[in-house]
């Protein structure tokens, strides 16, 4: 057979270090490059992101003006604040200035030809007198000049007006009695118009009663109520009956402005037992000096021949002033008491 070929042998050898160093070498080769594409986009992505930073940068500019802009809609929506006020104020100034309009008055209450003597009594047998200032609540200033009078008076306050629940409040520190001056229907309604929250006898009487309890409920402290026009709604029976039983559960007596000789009050007050008295005199349904002076005198003629009256004047500065000057007169011939000194049970 002969000695073996090793030389034969040997190149197998060979090749196969050759194959691993070659496999060695791709594999080098296949790492360096993998490396460098990693660190390709390694390196790469700062610079992608770079624009993209930027962009968010040039997007968050606006942003960022935003708050710079910011002030001009909240500048807009301060500046809005007054004129959204202004509606506030205006709606808020007719109720101060346009104040309810006074009583309707009867015709029979026209001013006498001859002026009433006033001859003094002796203090024991001095009759009573209950003043009632109506229509208050509109004006701040005559109800502080009334307020300041050294004498007994009474107030009766419209319903939801401006000043109303402050003068029920400053009077009744002060001992004088409250009234609620309630708006009615006359009968040239609606060209005259009572004022908020009157009574209108095309209620029915479910609105009738809750309108009264919101009027009752809006001036507080009051211990009775008159009315304010109302020579239709005092007309009417059946709504008077409604009113009144109210007033019995409320415990508040009632005084008849009297605008008219049909009213029925003094019936309803009978059958519901509420205490109940009327207008004998209005002091100024004519805002002359002379008149005034006149019905005041009249008033406490009425009340020696009565033994009692009831007189209602209005928030004018001409009756202020001259209820002040016959002050020292109506002392020393009237006793000078609330209202709810001169009613009783109707029989």
């Amino acid at each position: 057979m002969g000695k073996p070929n090793y030389r034969r042998k040997k190149k197998p050898a060979v090749k196969a270090s050759m194959e691993k160093s070659f496999f060695s070498l791709a594999l080098l080769v296949a790492i360096v490059l993998t490396v460098a594409v990693a660190a390709h986009f390694i390196f790469k992505k700062p610079t992608a992101t770079t624009p993209v930073k930027k962009q968010a940068t040039k997007k968050a500019a606006p942003v960022k003006k935003k708050p710079a802009v910011a002030p001009t809609p909240l500048a807009k929506e301060i500046h809005k604040k007054p004129s959204h006020k202004k509606p506030a104020v205006i709606k808020k100034t007719p109720l101060v200035k346009k104040v309810p309009q006074y009583e309707i008055y009867p015709k029979d209450d026209r001013p006498s030809e001859t002026p009433p003597v006033i001859k003094p009594l002796p203090p024991k047998t001095l009759p009573s007198v209950a003043i009632i200032i109506d229509d208050m609540g509109y004006d701040q200033n005559l109800a502080d000049s009334f307020l300041s009078l050294d004498t007994i008076l009474t107030f009766s306050l419209f319903p939801h007006s401006p000043h109303g629940t402050d003068i029920a409040r400053q009077a009744n520190a002060k001992g004088l009695e409250v009234m609620l001056h309630l708006p009615m229907e006359p009968n040239e309604y609606p060209a005259a118009n009572p004022g908020p929250g009157a009574l209108l006898t095309s209620m029915a009487p479910d609105e009738l009663i809750n309108v009264l309890k919101g009027n009752l409920d809006n001036v507080p402290f009051i211990s009775g109520v008159n009315n304010h026009m109302g020579s239709k709604m005092t007309a009417s029976h059946a709504q008077m009956n409604q009113i009144f039983t109210i007033l019995k559960q409320r415990r508040l007596f009632f005084i008849d402005s009297r605008t008219t000789t049909k009213t029925l009050t003094r019936h309803s007050a009978s059958l519901f037992k509420v205490p109940w008295a009327e207008r004998n005199v209005f002091l100024d349904h004519f805002v002359d000096e002379d008149f005034i002076r006149k019905q005041f005198k009249l008033l406490i003629v009425t009340a020696r021949r009565q033994g009692e009256a009831v007189g209602i004047g209005h928030p004018h500065k001409l009756t202020y002033q001259i209820l002040s000057e016959m002050l020292p007169v109506l002392k020393q011939t009237v006793k000078l008491v609330p209202a709810s000194a001169v009613v009783h049970i109707a029989g």
